[in-house]
């Protein structure tokens, strides 16, 4: 009975020590435990306690949830495990990039009894992917740019002897 509770009280201190969203839902999708993370994640109050019940995938827009059912299915078909990324909604109905890593809980007679989900919120690391393409583009750019004028005259647009010299070679 002891080692129990200490096994429960490991379990909710990881809960509550993450940083993600880790939830747990049964096989049918239904939320049965949810980390405090999950509430700032998803513009919650403090004060919300209301998460159990509710499905899981109606915390993402509706266009991604065929992949997400195709990628619970491939959980329980042994798929291995990866990171996948969907559009998430918050409370105020505004959407964000979400990173989901998922896996399935045995029971003690070795099946699947739930599954748990750790939900990170990657809005800020998209951003600066998109920042990125843009800075590589402009780069890419300016290297066509800094080649064409190292063989050409920049007044005339006729080449250059630079031209002349990497043409002969």
């Amino acid at each position: 009975e002891y080692a129990l509770i200490e096994s429960e009280e490991k379990y909710r201190s990881i809960l509550k020590a993450s940083p993600d969203d880790i939830t747990i839902t049964d096989l049918s999708g239904n939320i049965v435990m949810i980390s405090e993370a999950a509430k700032q994640i998803f513009g919650y109050e403090e004060g919300f306690n209301d998460f159990i019940g509710m499905k899981l995938l109606d915390f993402i827009i509706p266009e991604d949830v065929n992949r997400a059912q195709s990628k619970i299915k491939e959980l329980f078909q042994g798929v291995t495990r990866s990171t996948n990324e969907y559009k998430a909604v918050r409370k105020d109905k505004s959407i964000f990039d979400v990173e989901v890593n998922s896996g399935l809980i045995y029971n003690a007679s070795g099946q699947p009894d739930k599954m748990v989900f750790i939900v990170r919120d990657i809005t800020r690391r998209k951003l600066i992917e998109t920042q990125m393409e843009k800075l590589v583009q402009q780069l890419e750019i300016e290297k066509n740019t800094a080649q064409l004028n190292s063989i050409t005259d920049s007044l005339t647009g006729l080449f250059n002897r630079g031209y002349f010299d990497k043409t002969l070679r």
